[in-house]
């Protein structure tokens, strides 16, 4: 024979003072009191700890792209950037595979414009990494220091580098890189190409100004990994810099 139900016992609610009714807890035969929310109330709180645990997630975003973003681009008026570059931004796919990529001068917006496309990025819970193109060739240069934390600081940037869910290189092909410095810069967009992971990446020069720096048998492969194929980036351009045509027909 079955165990009848124990009879409801009448609660006052700890969160509104109500009082409700409930089945008493049975524990060995003993009836446990503890105390107890209403219905409502337990929807609320509920609520209140979802909210709360977004809004904890929200600001522990916000933290992260405080270290990522430079101060100089965390507020932008799109009005002084250039339409080409910011329609750019706010068309990408955050979400998606495909790079994006800003040529054309200094002074028009494209380093602000591709941070507006990589916090959206970062929004979306993405992981993140930035790094300028001396800042690339410094990083590298630290790698060989006789200082171990520096080596250390290195390694995880380049690391990090290769395995963001999304890059911002910024300010790309304006300085002349060492071999070994072509080669790892080679050697991370062919990683992130082949695990398709995209690449947001700005510059200043054209394409035949970019080859004048580059080692002839890096400079379009470089070029590819950043213009062409599947994965490659939509590009904006002001002038006529670099593209996925020009590239091919190097």
């Amino acid at each position: 024979m079955s165990t009848p139900p124990p009879n409801p016992v009448t609660f006052a609610c700890i969160g509104c003072g109500k009082t409700f009714e409930a089945p008493a807890i049975l524990f060995g035969g003993r009836e446990l009191l503890p105390e107890r929310h209403c219905e409502p109330c337990v929807s609320l709180n509920a609520i209140t700890t979802a909210t709360d645990a977004e809004n904890d997630a929200q600001a522990q975003r916000r933290d992260e792209w405080l270290m990522i973003c430079p101060p100089l681009y965390r507020d932008t008026d799109p009005a002084r950037i250039s339409s080409i570059f910011w329609d750019a931004s706010e068309r990408w796919d955050p979400s998606g595979r495909i790079g994006l990529g800003f040529a054309g001068k200094s002074g028009r917006g494209k380093t602000r414009s591709a941070f507006a496309a990589l916090e959206a990025a970062h929004q979306l819970g993405r992981s993140c990494a930035y790094i300028t193109g001396s800042g690339i060739s410094r990083t590298i240069r630290n790698g060989f220091d006789i200082n171990a934390p520096s080596r250390a600081a290195s390694n995880r940037t380049l690391a990090e580098l290769r395995t963001a869910d999304v890059l911002l290189l910024d300010d790309i092909g304006k300085q002349k890189w060492t071999d070994h410095a072509e080669q790892e810069v080679y050697d991370i967009l062919e990683e992130r190409t082949a695990h398709c992971r995209p690449i947001i990446w700005t510059m200043n020069s054209t394409a035949r100004e970019f080859r004048e720096r580059i080692s002839a048998d890096r400079g379009d492969a470089i070029l590819r990994r950043l213009t062409d194929g599947e994965f490659a980036a939509e590009i904006a351009v002001e002038f006529e810099a670099i593209g996925t045509a020009e590239a091919k027909a190097a």
